[in-house]
């Protein structure tokens, strides 16, 4: 960058720093709290960023009701304790920045490795996986009583499609698996119905 300014201050300087930006050529960082926001470019910069940016596609999703409230079907997914009685294969840190793995159903090793790139709870969370996927699994409160979760994993082509060596189908077939089982009814869900329903 060849400048940093803080938000507030940038906001009092809009039209100079468009002006540098435009015909100066200029690329400007913007920080908020301290941390890196958003950053100033031109259209030309953007273009080529676009350009050398891998083309992001839908590789899978799937969507299901599950008959319990939100925050029980969160809890049943996120929460270590509860997700070890139905889905043993998968390490998640509950914050962004945190760490994720998943194992093979098979053999125990290794299928995917990230980091958790959004953590709402309890409406979703997202992992970016280290071969460039994205995992995104979404809760929508459907009624008091029932929830819809939607699972998704986008991502730049697989190497195995342009011609490459990939690992790409073992990891799918990871991911595929991973789906059926968020959206299979997990025991400790059913259990928190229960609870809500006596209630």
């Amino acid at each position: 960058m060849d400048d940093e300014l803080v938000l507030a201050q940038a906001r009092t300087q809009l039209a100079d720093l468009v002006g540098r930006v435009t015909y100066g050529g200029a690329r400007i960082g913007l920080t908020k709290h301290g941390k890196p926001a958003a950053a100033l470019v031109s259209m030309d910069d953007l273009e080529r960023i676009r350009d050398a940016t891998p083309a992001i596609t839908p590789l899978h999703t799937q969507t299901c009701d599950i008959q319990a409230p939100r925050e029980r079907v969160w809890r049943a997914i996120t929460d270590a304790r509860k997700r070890a009685e139905w889905w043993q294969a998968v390490d998640l840190d509950k914050e962004s920045g945190g760490q994720f793995g998943q194992l093979t159903a098979e053999r125990g090793d290794l299928a995917g490795a990230g980091r958790v790139a959004e953590y709402l709870p309890p409406q979703l969370f997202r992992v970016q996986r280290w071969d460039g996927t994205t995992t995104t699994v979404e809760l929508r409160q459907e009624s008091p009583a029932a929830t819809q979760v939607q699972v998704s994993h986008t991502g730049a082509q697989p190497p195995s499609a342009r011609g490459g060596r990939s690992t790409s189908r073992r990891h799918a077939s990871t991911r595929a698996s991973a789906d059926r089982e968020v959206c299979h009814q997990p025991e400790s869900v059913d259990r928190g119905r229960d609870e809500y329903e006596r209630r």
